[in-house]
């Protein structure tokens, strides 16, 4: 029987600029303006797809290093258990100092629904893992 351990709501806004995977070729197409041709069902169906992925290697394997890869060289994270926001590099090494300390869990996204804003996504969805 699984049981519900934590359900958590996410925000997260991602910039074609900063996040080359929401491109359907990087090499072959200018990134400006390639978001604002996706309808936001293919948008959506790219970026569960992309988060799903790094949950597979997050709780499947202990293993933060594809979470981390996502970060921009210049960006700003928010965690709820650290005394203030971290930036750059620094995210890449707190997300790095899980690996191997991440419970192995099953995971499910819930309700995920992406706005839309010229070459910014917005990504809302709940996350719920079970044991």
């Amino acid at each position: 029987m699984m049981r519900k351990i934590l359900s958590f709501t996410f925000l997260m806004c991602i910039a074609v600029l900063l996040c080359p995977l929401l491109l359907p070729s990087a090499h072959s197409q200018s990134v400006e303006g390639t978001l604002a041709a996706q309808s936001e069902a293919e948008a959506l169906e790219e970026i569960v797809a992309l988060e799903l992925a790094i949950y597979e290697t997050w709780y499947g394997e202990s293993d933060p290093t594809a979470y981390a890869q996502q970060f921009a060289d210049k960006a700003t994270y928010f965690d709820p258990n650290l005394p203030e926001m971290i930036e750059d590099h620094a995210i890449k090494d707190h997300l790095m100092s899980f690996a191997g300390k991440i419970p192995n869990l099953n995971y499910k996204i819930l309700n995920p629904r992406v706005d839309l804003y010229s070459d910014v996504a917005v990504f809302i969805f709940n996350l719920e893992l079970y044991n």
